[in-house]
């Protein structure tokens, strides 16, 4: 990337259309970049304007997510130094990749990359978070670990998203009761505050499920779980 060019958006940015416009191919692109183009394939105009380049320059080359995340996921598991990973990595570019791996299914890709980013950040609870939502599904007791050691102040909204997640973990565990204390304990649902969750009822019978919504939605949809 040449060093006298640096976009609005910043150097990241600025090295995403570099690649996007030199570079052919999608593995030889930095993590960084690649986070930017699944943004920009969910989001052109978006992405775009904060990249701080005109949309029209960028729609002559198209990409798909399929592709993109395939790169992605040989970045994180080809052997190379770890150091590679951590420099320059925007929280909201790598929290948008994480997504939409869980989106495709990928939830080991998914929970890898956020294990790489909270180790590599550990006093990032926004990156904490990630890597404990990742890892519900397939170690529910580690992401209860890293759920319960984080220091959330007196966010409401975080609190909130604590205990559903807590909850969660005892659902992917078959323990409706533990769940209950869970959600009860810490819990405040504010049904204008949307996330991403795990659907509770399909956690109770060990399905990953990732759905969009408000806590309170997420909340009521939990009463509906039935003891076995």
């Amino acid at each position: 990337m040449p060093s006298d060019l640096v976009l609005s958006g910043g150097t990241d940015a600025t090295r995403w259309v570099y690649e996007r416009l030199a570079t052919t191919y999608l593995n030889e692109w930095h993590v960084e970049s690649l986070s930017w183009e699944l943004i920009f394939n969910r989001d052109a105009e978006g992405a775009a304007l904060a990249a701080g380049v005109s949309e029209s320059i960028l729609s002559e080359r198209v990409t798909t997510n399929d592709l993109v995340i395939d790169a992605l996921r040989q970045k994180l598991t080809a052997p190379r130094p770890f150091e590679e990973l951590e420099p320059g990595l925007d929280a909201n570019a790598a929290i948008a990749s994480l997504g939409l791996m869980l989106e495709k299914g990928l939830i080991d890709g998914a929970r890898s990359m956020a294990r790489r980013l909270h180790e590599a950040r550990p006093g990032d609870t926004f990156l904490a978070f990630a890597y404990a939502f990742c890892s519900i599904p397939t170690d529910p007791a580690g992401a209860r670990n890293v759920l319960i050691g984080l220091d959330l102040g007196t966010a409401l909204e975080m609190a909130a998203l604590r205990a559903i997640d807590l909850a969660t973990c005892a659902l992917f565990e078959q323990d409706l009761l533990s769940a209950r204390d869970a959600f009860g304990a810490g819990a405040n649902p504010l049904p204008e505050h949307t996330a991403w969750l795990w659907d509770p009822v399909e956690a109770s019978q060990g399905r990953a499920i990732l759905q969009y919504g408000t806590l309170d939605s997420w909340a009521k949809r939990f009463a509906e779980i039935e003891p076995s």
